[in-house]
């Protein structure tokens, strides 16, 4: 249910996910953006979100901000867009995004995976 890939010269760790995520799959995404960034680099993230069936709960959604808090090391001071394709999952994004920017996580939504790619090649304004 998910693909994740790396662009190593550009710092940018993608996550392609489809299907029914269930949250430990969600978990499991989070650990191999972990395992395959190196370590002491800065990298963005683009997760698309468009061919999901069921958006995340609520529940979910903290548990992700959860995981993202024990995994500073990477996701700190990070960018993230997140491509979405329905409302439902548009409301829940916003929900991480309000969330993520207490732990140092810049989030934005998209339902364009072109201006959610601009986006995040853009410099951080969270950086040191």
């Amino acid at each position: 249910p998910f693909r994740v890939e790396i662009d190593q010269q550009d710092q940018i760790i993608s996550f392609v996910l489809s299907g029914t995520l269930n949250a430990a799959d969600m978990l499991t995404v989070l650990d191999a953006g972990f395992v395959a960034a190196t370590p002491g680099l800065r990298y963005a993230f683009l997760s698309d979100h468009r061919a999901l069936e069921e958006p995340a709960t609520s529940a979910q959604v903290s548990m992700v901000l959860q995981k993202v808090s024990e995994l500073r090391g990477v996701y700190e001071k990070s960018r993230w867009a997140i491509v979405v394709s329905s409302p439902a999952s548009y409301g829940m994004m916003r929900l991480l995004k309000v969330h993520a920017e207490k732990i140092g996580l810049e989030v934005e939504i998209f339902r364009d995976i072109t201006e959610a790619n601009t986006w995040v090649r853009q410099p951080n304004s969270m950086s040191p």
